[in-house]
């Protein structure tokens, strides 16, 4: 059977390990110890163990206050540019790798070339037992073949 070409890794895997990459990486900054309880124990009692404040992802997206939340002294989520970052990542790297899918569509005229093996292609010629398949059908044969792959060669970007 006809089978599709595929990456041995998916990119959609290559960008869900970038995400993954960033939203831990964003997480880790919340377990930075602040350096005052274990520099001045004294002063902070038993609250040794306190975290510098970081930003975080937002599960959802910030929603920006009204001008009259603003006026009523509402702010801004403060997280509201780690979102943004975080999103215009992801878009990004989903842009990016929409040329890798239409890549493989250059080969979708070549499958059948591609999944040709050579010693079952003879076998099966060899079984037909046609009296009129010549050496020179062989030869005829190889060489369309093989030019068949050397537009395919040409035909891959470079």
């Amino acid at each position: 059977g006809v089978r599709e070409l595929t990456y041995s890794t998916e990119p959609q895997a290559i960008v869900d390990r970038i995400m993954e990459l960033f939203e831990s990486g964003v997480n880790q900054l919340q377990e930075v110890p602040r350096l005052e309880p274990k520099i001045l124990p004294e002063l902070f009692g038993s609250q040794l163990n306190m975290y510098l404040h970081s930003s975080e992802i937002p599960l959802e997206k910030p929603k920006k206050p009204s001008y009259e939340e603003i006026e009523a002294g509402e702010l801004e989520d403060e997280n509201a540019w780690v979102w943004e970052l975080h999103n215009e990542l992801k878009e990004c790297l989903k842009e990016a790798i929409e040329p890798l899918k239409q890549y493989l569509t250059v080969f979708d005229e070549y499958i059948q070339l591609i999944d040709l093996d050579p010693e079952t292609e003879v076998k099966a010629k060899e079984e037909q037992d046609d009296p009129e398949f010549t050496v020179e059908d062989f030869k005829d044969y190889i060489y369309e073949n093989r030019q068949k792959e050397k537009t395919l060669l040409e035909s891959i970007p470079k």
